[in-house]
This record gives C-alpha cells, sequence and structure tokens, in this order.
C-alpha cells in the first residue's frame, strides 16, 4: 500500500509504493503530506497495471516475478509425485537451496548459468548431514569436485523442470557443467579387504566395545582391559559388537548398501529351508527391482544369532534387522582395532561401501562367472562389475600363473 514518510532534517515528504514486483519504490514528493500520497497512490496504480498488462502479453512473467522458493516446492512436490524416495527429495532440496542461498536467488530472473557456476565453485566445505546418505569428498579446504557435479546436476534438473512445466521459456543452465573424472584427484578409489583382512576385522568389530568397556584409562593398570563392569554393561557391549560383526558379515556375504540394510526386515529374511535367501522389497533396493540374493551358510547362521540376541522384536516381519549402522567414526574404529589401514597410498581407502567392493573381487577371485557375479552384485553394466568393482591386487594373479604348466624347451632345429 502506498505511503509516505518524512527523512530527518528535510521538508519534502517522500512518496513509497510497491511495483508489480512487489519492491519497494521511492520518489522525492513536496511540502504537502496529501498532494505526495496522491502522488504515490498514482505511481503504485500506474505499476500495477502495467504489471498485469505485461502478464498478459507474456504468460512466463507471472513466474518470474514469484519467489524462487514457490517454484523449488512445486518442484520437490514433481519429484514425490514421481515416486522418488523422501531422502532423496530432501537431499535435492538441500543442493538446490545450498545454491540459491549462496548466491541470493530471490526469483527465477536471477537464475544465470554464470552466477550459478561461480556459486558452486566457490562453496565451502558441505554442513553436517548435507550429504546424508551418500558418500562425500568433501575436505577442509572445500567442496570436492564430485559434490559440485552432484549440485550442478541436481540444479540442472530444477532447471529442465522450470521448461518444463512451462515456468520459464528457456534452460538458462544448459550449460552448467563440472567435471567429477576421478584423475582430477577428487574420486574416491576404494581398495578391497583380502579374505585375512576381512577375518580380522569381523573378530575385532565384535570385540572392541567390550574390550574399550573393560579398558583401564587411569592409574597403574592403565592400559589394560581389566577393569570391573556391571554385567548388563558387558550385555549391551557384547550385542553392539555382535551388531556390528553381523552388518560387515552381511555386506561381505551380498553385497548389499547401507541404505539397502537400513531398511533391511525381518520379514526379507527367509532362513529356514534348505535355500535361504533375503528378499528384496523393489521400494527398499538402488535399482527398485526385487531380487533374491542367497545366504551363505556362515551369514545364515550370523544371522539366526543376532535374531536370537534381538529377542521378542524380530517376530515382527516388519520391524528393522538393525536399528543402527556402524557410523564412519566406529567403522573406523574397527579397522584400526584390526590392524588395517584406513588409506594406503596408491591403493585406495576401505571405507564401508569397500565392503561391496570386496564381496565382488572374492567372488571373482573364487573363479565365479562373470555373468553370476554381476547378478550377485545386481549391477545392469556388466563393466561396472569387471572394473569399478574389481580389485586386482586381491586377484590370486600369481598364484595362477605360477601354476600353469611348463611350456617345455624348443629341441634343436632340424
Amino acid at each position: 500500500m502506498a505511503s509516505v514518510f518524512k527523512r530527518k532534517g528535510s521538508e519534502l515528504w517522500v512518496a513509497s509504493w510497491k511495483d508489480a514486483r512487489g519492491r519497494w519504490r521511492h520518489r522525492c514528493g513536496t511540502r504537502s503530506k496529501q498532494d505526495t500520497l496522491r502522488m504515490a497512490r498514482r505511481l503504485e496504480r500506474d505499476a500495477l497495471e502495467k504489471g498485469l498488462q505485461r502478464l498478459q502479453e507474456d504468460p512466463f512473467e507471472q513466474h518470474l516475478e514469484a519467489p524462487i522458493a514457490e517454484h523449488i516446492a512445486a518442484y520437490l512436490s514433481s519429484l514425490r509425485n514421481l515416486g522418488r524416495e523422501e531422502a532423496y527429495v530432501l537431499q535435492v532440496d538441500a543442493a538446490i537451496r545450498r545454491v540459491v542461498e549462496a548466491a541470493e536467488l530471490n526469483t527465477l530472473r536471477d537464475l544465470d548459468v554464470v552466477r550459478v557456476a561461480d556459486t558452486i565453485d566457490g562453496l565451502q566445505k558441505a554442513p553436517r548431514g548435507f550429504s546424508r546418505g551418500e558418500a562425500s569428498d568433501d575436505d577442509e579446504e572445500g567442496v570436492s569436485r564430485r559434490t559440485k557435479t552432484t549440485i550442478a546436476t541436481r540444479l540442472r534438473g530444477f532447471a529442465r523442470w522450470l521448461v518444463k512445466a512451462q515456468r520459464l521459456r528457456h534452460d538458462p543452465l544448459a550449460a552448467l557443467a563440472f567435471s567429477s573424472t576421478r584423475n582430477d584427484g577428487a574420486g574416491r578409489v576404494r581398495r578391497s579387504l583380502t579374505r585375512e583382512e576381512a577375518a580380522r576385522l569381523l573378530d575385532a568389530a565384535e570385540r572392541r566395545p567390550e574390550n574399550e568397556l573393560r579398558l583401564v584409562r587411569v592409574g597403574k593398570h592403565k592400559g589394560k582391559t581389566r577393569a570391573k563392569v556391571r554385567e548388563k554393561s558387558l550385555a549391551g557391549a557384547r550385542k553392539i559388537g555382535l551388531q556390528r560383526r553381523t552388518v560387515y558379515l552381511l555386506v561381505l556375504w551380498t553385497g548389499l548398501r547401507r541404505s539397502e540394510i537400513e531398511k533391511l526386515q525381518w520379514g526379507d529374511l527367509v532362513l529356514d529351508g534348505a535355500r535361504p535367501a533375503i528378499q528384496l522389497r523393489a521400494s527398499a533396493t538402488k535399482s527398485r527391482r526385487a531380487d533374491r540374493l542367497p545366504i551363505h551358510a556362515e551369514l545364515k547362521a550370523a544371522l539366526v544369532r543376532w535374531r536370537q540376541a534381538v529377542g521378542k522384536s524380530a517376530t515382527d516381519p516388519q520391524a528393522c534387522v538393525f536399528t543402527t549402522i556402524p557410523s564412519m567414526k566406529a567403522f573406523k574404529a574397527d579397522l584400526a582395532a584390526a590392524g588395517i589401514s584406513y588409506q594406503v597410498a596408491g591403493k585406495g581407502v576401505v571405507d564401508f561401501h569397500a565392503l561391496r567392493k570386496t564381496y565382488s573381487t572374492l567372488l571373482a577371485a573364487a573363479q565365479v562367472p562373470q555373468r553370476i557375479r554381476q547378478a550377485a552384485m545386481r549391477h545392469a553394466d556388466p563393466r561396472l562389475t569387471e572394473t569399478t568393482y574389481m580389485d586386482e591386487e586381491v586377484l590370486p594373479v600369481f598364484e595362477h600363473v605360477s601354476g600353469l604348466p611348463p611350456l617345455g624347451q624348443a629341441g634343436p632345429s632340424s
């Protein structure tokens, strides 16, 4: 609504009104308050009429003037209508809003490829929880190239939707691009565990919670595991250790992803019968396929043991098999307790997802046919099984070459 005001020390009134875009405008008036107010009302009326005229001439105009937050909300609703998981929608929301806030984008008029690219390139380390459910390579100096690529991809998806939904005539971010090649040092290269390392990790994961509880931290016995602990506390620590061991073993024998383990329910497990298996629900997998995975005898025994430890809640088919998944901090501590380095120069890192790579590599080392390994890993592209999820360092190349029969010596030429 139009109004007037006086600046300190001035005899003149100032007209104030909102234009068609909702922005305040000001113009110096006269010494008469009423005359200045009439001028402000006239200017506001003219601005609104011009705005309505522009809307009639250009149907995109109303979208250009609307707050960008309204468009983001509509885009997120469209993703939900397409059946995308809420976790994914929240990640898209976080990525878009992160750039919108940093670049101070208020309306679609501000959506400029140079402005957005400069903002993404200058982003600092992601706040805690930004990349939940995804691998992140952010370091102390800023955001990794891969994270920037992910953010740019989600912004481009938003811009394409704006055009498809007839909110923009052209895609302003069509030229937005960030490289995520592994050669730039930003990509995370994982290494597989050997069978011996995997066994040490499983043992350390189960023992560490109890050992830390028994650890003497002060006095002459500092560093020794002889502290007196209540039996109830010991039972809790042992259950935590058993859960971690079972989770790691589950990945090592099935290649399940962290997000899939988080959604695994007791009703998905078929532990009785001659062919124990995990019947994955399509809604709980990355590929949206209801795959059936075989359960190895060692894994079956571990799951039965865990079911007994859980007790009554395991009788509910919709209850989660694991209430918590080991954090990265806990996983690194388990690696250290097992004497396994998290990162080895020239070979890569051992993070939680590296256990999935270990599963694929151990299958290859056991000479499992490529097509079966691809099915076990649930890969649509066989190249993914043979490259990304293959660690040649673990393959028994030396043993196989050494075991080949001799070629023999060439006889004397006749």
